[in-house]
This record gives C-alpha cells, structure tokens and sequence, in this order.
C-alpha cells in the first residue's frame, strides 16, 4: 500500500484546521503526521509552532528533541535556527550553536542561518566578524548584504555602500534572489536601496511591482521628493500608458530639476491630452514657469475654472505663478486657500521663495 498520500493528505487538513483557528485540532494532526515515514524536519518545526501556540505541556521536550536530531543535518540546524530568530530565541540559538559539530557549521545556509541571530539581538561587532572573509555559496549575497548592514550600523556608510552594491550585484542574476534582497532592504528602512535594486530589474514579477507600489506609498508619506521620482520613472516605464504615473515623474522631475527638457516635453504632451484636468495642466504650468515663460504659464492656469484654482495644491501653484508675473496682491488670496495643502518639500520651498 502506498502511504505517500496519507502525509499529503494530513498536510492539507492541518493547514485547513489553521486557516480555521482550530490550534488543537492542528496539533493533533501534527503529532499524527510526526509518526509518519514521509514525515520531513520541517514538518516536525511546524509542530513545534503549533505546540507552542497551543501552550501544550510536551512543546519544551519536544523543541529539546528536535535540536538533538538537527545537530545530525545542516538543513536542519539551518531550519531551526531561522524558527528561533522569528520566535525570540536568537540568543538562545547562538548559544546552542556553541554545540555544532565543524563539519556542519561550515555549510552556507548554517552560516546565513547563524548571521540572522547575528542580526536579531543586533550585534554588529559579532555579525561584521561572523560574515567577514566568507563565502556562503548561494547565500554570499545574503551575507553581502548583512555585512553591509553590520558596516552601517557601526557608523562605516562607504564600506556599507561597497558591500550593498555587491550584494545588489550578485542578487540580481537571479530575480527570486533579488526579490529577498528587496524584502530585506524595505524590513530595514532601506527604501532607497531596494527602488534602486527594483529599477535594475527588466521584468518584474506581481510582487516586485506590488513592492514598487508599496514603496512609492513609503516615500510619499516620508516626503521624500527624490524616492517618488525614483518609483515613479520605474512605474511609468512598466506602465507608459498611466498618464497620471506619467504626469507625477514630470512634476517630480521639474521639482528636483532631473532630466528637465524630458519632464518638459512630456508635460506639454500630457498637457494637449488632459485641457482641464487641473494635475497636468498645473504640471505644465510648472514647466513654463521652470524655463522662466510666466507670461504663458499664467496663461495655462487661467484655463482652470475658479473652482479649480481653489483647490489647495492647484492654489499654490497658482500663487507662485500670480507673483512670478507681478500680481502679488492677488497671489496672497491663494497662498491663504493653499494653507491646508499637502506639499512636498521643495514646493514648500517654491511657496516661500515665491512669497511677497
């Protein structure tokens, strides 16, 4: 008889009896699944989370047993390992490591495993030295990029730069790799590096263009004027029949005065496509007034209704635009309905500058 199918088949109902909150249930199918010959270490470690989960008495003795077994296999003290980084047991586990035997620690995925301990109770000292001079095979990028991270924290921002970018280089040979190099860059804060490393990618799955998007939501909160410009180059040349991402590059472009005759041209292109939109007309008028032409840029913000002109970011720019053609009482009633706006920094600074 073949059992193969009977450890798929408890597979599928444990994770069934998980998507239902039925933690007893689900340990009791573990337990069954333990006794199984098909049964893998990682199966054995999703036990051990849903002991853990369900307070069962046997969840200590069991982790004890299951570090014992895993001493005999690198995949195994790797898997375990990373399971008591995500469960608060980092120290514990470089203190367990103490006890490996050399041949296995030596393996890449321990080293990598190892490093993210390194990581977790954020020992920088520890984790430049462990990742220094190495080579993890498949991993050296992970370990590029921890080192680059160790670098940093320790206040080296040109060595942390040189590692990142090796890192960077060698994840980007292979998407699923630079896909984690992007995961790890964005749970570290490190917006910037992981746009850059998504703008080197030709063609990115759903969830590298979901990250593109999450970044830009980032950078937007965070007001950071050269990050939106970044995502949005990236997110228009995926998407170059988005006028609205289109029309954001342009204006993100006039702002930090990037690649202008571009920004120029594709405002005024945008422009003879969206008259009485008051985002691309107010783009274009933007670019008029970046090459000095008040006259016509006043002109474009006048096609607006007075409705339009009232709305607070169109009233800055409107503003800004009054003043630049000498008409400074009449500006003032803009600055004032620009006042509960939402602006970047370098419009505020346009605003001010502008100001009588």
């Amino acid at each position: 008889m073949d059992t193969s199918y009977h450890g798929v088949a408890l597979r599928f109902l444990l994770d069934d009896a998980i998507a239902h909150g039925e933690l007893q249930e689900a340990a009791r199918m573990g337990r069954e699944l333990e006794t199984d010959p098909h049964c893998t270490f990682d199966d054995k470690v999703n036990l051990l989370t849903l002991l853990q989960a369900a307070k069962a008495e046997d969840a200590s003795p069991f982790f004890d047993a299951l570090k014992a077994t895993a001493l005999e296999d690198s995949h195994a003290m790797a898997t375990l390992l990373v399971w008591m980084v995500r469960n608060g047991k980092a120290a514990d586990a470089l203190e367990w490591a103490r006890q490996f035997p050399p041949k296995l620690i030596s393996a890449a995925e321990v080293d990598a495993a190892l490093a993210l301990c390194y990581l977790s109770v954020r020992d920088w000292a520890g984790l430049e030295t462990f990742a220094t001079d190495a080579n993890w095979q498949d991993f050296d990028y992970l370990r590029l990029a921890l080192l680059a991270r160790a670098m940093r924290e320790e206040g080296e921002k040109e060595v942390s730069a040189t590692h990142w970018q090796e890192a960077a280089t060698l994840a980007i040979r292979r998407n699923y790799r630079a896909k984690g190099l992007v995961g790890l860059a964005m749970e570290w804060g490190w917006d910037h590096e992981a746009q850059d490393l998504l703008s080197q990618i030709d063609k990115p799955s759903e969830s590298e263009k979901a990250a593109l998007v999450a970044l830009y939501r980032r950078f937007a909160l965070n007001r950071d004027t050269r990050g939106l410009l970044q995502s949005s180059e990236k997110m228009m040349r995926l998407s170059p029949k988005d006028d609205r991402l289109t029309n954001d590059f342009a204006m993100y472009s006039l702002l930090l005065k990037h690649n202008v005759a571009e920004a120029r041209m594709i405002a005024k292109e945008l422009f003879e496509r969206h008259r009485s939109d008051p985002a691309y007309v107010s783009t274009y008028a933007l670019s008029l007034f970046a090459n000095a032409d008040f006259e016509n840029a006043l002109k474009t913000m006048n096609t607006l209704t007075p409705e339009q002109l009232k709305m607070p970011e169109i009233a800055a720019y409107y503003a800004v635009i009054l003043c630049a053609n000498g008409q400074n009482e009449e500006a003032m009633k803009f600055f004032d309905l620009a006042k509960s706006g939402k602006f970047l920094p370098e419009e505020e600074e346009l605003i001010e500058r502008s100001r009588p």
